[in-house]
C-alpha cells in the first residue's frame, strides 16, 4: 500500500521534475544591440541636382534651381532604425519632407540622422541657390574682323558679317548682360568681354554660335554667319559721285547709279579681298587700296566695269551703269523773284515739258490752304471759287516781302490759273490774290523734291 502510494506520488512528481529540468535549462535570448549607423543611403531633391553627386560619406552639397522654383522637398533614405529630421521636421525614411520655401539666393537645408541607439548623429547640409530672375542676354558682341549686320542689339539673335579672303580666322568677344551668366562660343567657355579662341574660316559661310547660360540655367543662343570672300570677290566698291543701287555686297555684280548733269567725270574705288589680285577699272589697273583715274561721263547711261583677276587667272567682273541726268530745262524767259522762285509768264514756257500742269487746286483759298509743287518743274497752280470775271493781282512772299507776280482773271466758273512757277529750293511759299475791292485771298505752296 505504501509502495503504491509512493509509486503514484513518484509518478506524479516525475513530469514536474522533468518540467522543472527543462525550465532550468532554458535561457532567454540576449537583447539585440541598438544600431549606431547614422548615415543616409540616399538624399534626393524635388528640384535641382546635388553637387557633388550623393555619397553617404559626403556631408556638404550645393544645388542651383531656377528663379521660378519657390519651394522644394527633400527625400532622405536612412539606415534601418534611424530617425531623420529635415530642417527640424521629422521625416519618414524614404518619404518627402514638407515643402521648404526658398528665398532668392542661398538657402541652407539640414538633414539630421539619429542612429537607432539614440546617440549617434550625422548632419547632411545642402545649400540650395535660388537664382535671380533670368537674364540670358548679351550686352555686347565684337568681331576681330568684319562688321556685324545688323548693328548689335541684345534682342536680335541672328547676324551676318563679311570678311576678306585674307581673314582665315576670327575671334568673337561676347559680353553677357548679367555678371552671373556664362558664355560659350562654339562650345568653348569665354570670359566676359574677352576674345574667344581663334575660329577657322572656310571660304563661304561659317556659322558661329554664342550660347549664354543665365544663373537660373536658362539658355539663349546667338548666331553669327561669317562669310569669307573668295580671292576673286570685291570687298568694297565706291563711286566719287552717286550711290550704288542696290547697296554693295560682295555677291552682287550688277549695280546702277545716277549723277546730276554737272558731274562730267567720275572715279571708282574698288577694294579687293586679297593683296595678291589685280583689279582693273575699264581696263586700267588700279593699285590695291587706290582709286581709278577719272572716267568721262556722257549724258545718259555709262557702263563701268571692274575686273578682279587672281594669280591663277580666275576673274570676276562687276558692272556699274552710271546715268548722267540731262540738264534741267530753263525757262527761255522769266523773272527771278529770289528765294529760289521763278515767275514765268504764259506762253514763255511752251517749248518746255510740263510734267505737272497744276500744283493743286483749292476750294476756297484761305491763309492755311496748302498745295504741293515739285522742285525744278514748272507748275501752274489753279484756284477755284473765285469771284467770276474778276481780276486779281498776284503776289508771292519772298524773304518777308510781298513781290508782285503778275495778275490773273477768274473765268465764268470762278477758276483762275496762276502764272507758271518754278521752285528751285524746298520751302513754303505764300501767295496772295488781291482784288480791286481789296478782297485778299491766300494760299501756301510747299516745294518738295519730285
Amino acid at each position: 500500500m505504501m509502495r503504491g502510494r509512493r509509486g503514484r506520488a513518484l509518478a506524479m512528481a516525475l513530469p514536474m521534475v522533468l518540467c522543472c529540468g527543462v525550465m532550468a535549462s532554458f535561457q532567454a535570448p540576449p537583447a539585440l544591440a541598438l544600431s549606431s549607423d547614422a548615415s543616409l543611403d540616399l538624399l534626393a531633391l524635388s528640384s535641382g541636382a546635388l553637387a557633388p553627386s550623393f555619397d553617404s560619406g559626403i556631408m556638404t552639397y550645393t544645388s542651383v534651381v531656377t528663379n521660378t522654383t519657390a519651394t522644394l522637398t527633400v527625400t532622405p533614405t536612412a539606415a534601418p532604425g534611424a530617425k531623420v529630421t529635415v530642417n527640424g521636421s521629422a521625416v519618414v525614411s524614404g518619404s518627402a519632407s514638407p515643402a521648404i520655401a526658398l528665398t532668392v539666393g542661398a538657402n541652407a537645408i539640414t538633414t539630421v540622422v539619429t542612429a537607432g541607439n539614440g546617440v549617434t548623429q550625422r548632419t547632411y547640409t545642402v545649400t540650395v541657390q535660388r537664382s535671380t530672375p533670368a537674364d540670358p542676354d548679351l550686352s555686347g558682341l565684337k568681331l576681330s574682323v568684319g562688321q556685324l549686320a545688323p548693328v548689335f542689339a541684345k534682342a536680335t539673335t541672328l547676324y551676318s558679317a563679311e570678311v576678306p579672303f585674307s581673314a582665315d580666322t576670327i575671334t568673337l568677344s561676347p559680353t553677357p548682360s548679367a555678371a552671373s551668366s556664362t558664355v560659350k562660343v562654339n562650345g568653348s567657355s569665354v570670359a566676359p568681354g574677352t576674345p574667344s579662341d581663334p575660329i577657322d574660316l572656310a571660304v563661304g559661310e561659317n556659322d558661329i554660335s554664342i550660347v549664354v547660360r543665365a544663373q537660373d540655367l536658362s539658355l539663349k543662343r546667338y548666331t553669327v554667319t561669317v562669310k569669307r570672300s573668295s580671292e576673286v570677290d570685291l570687298m568694297g566698291l565706291r563711286l566719287s559721285s552717286g550711290s550704288l543701287s542696290p547697296a554693295f555686297a560682295s555677291g552682287i555684280t550688277e549695280y546702277t547709279a545716277t549723277v546730276p548733269d554737272a558731274t562730267k567725270a567720275i572715279t571708282v574705288t574698288p577694294t579687293g579681298s586679297s593683296a595678291l589680285v589685280t583689279i582693273r577699272v575699264n581696263g586700267a589697273v588700279v593699285p590695291a587700296g587706290g582709286t581709278s583715274g577719272e572716267i568721262p561721263l556722257a549724258t545718259g547711261p555709262n557702263t563701268i566695269t571692274t575686273v578682279v583677276t587672281t594669280a591663277d587667272n580666275h576673274t570676276k567682273t562687276t558692272t556699274v551703269v552710271v546715268t548722267r541726268s540731262p540738264g534741267a530745262a530753263v525757262a527761255p524767259a522769266g523773272v527771278h523773284l529770289g528765294g529760289g522762285v521763278w515767275l514765268v509768264r504764259s506762253g514763255d514756257f511752251s517749248r518746255l515739258k510740263v510734267t505737272r500742269a497744276a500744283a493743286g487746286a483749292t476750294s476756297l483759298p484761305i491763309k492755311k490752304q496748302t498745295v504741293r509743287a515739285p522742285l525744278n518743274r514748272l507748275v501752274a497752280p489753279r484756284v477755284r471759287n473765285l469771284t467770276p470775271r474778276t481780276a486779281y493781282r498776284v503776289f508771292v512772299r519772298i524773304n518777308g516781302s510781298w513781290i508782285p507776280a503778275g495778275s490773273v482773271r477768274a473765268g465764268r466758273q470762278g477758276v483762275a490759273s496762276l502764272p507758271a512757277l518754278r521752285f528751285q529750293n524746298t520751302g513754303r511759299y505764300r501767295i496772295k490774290l488781291k482784288a480791286s475791292d481789296r478782297t485778299k485771298l491766300y494760299m501756301r505752296i510747299v516745294a518738295h523734291p519730285a
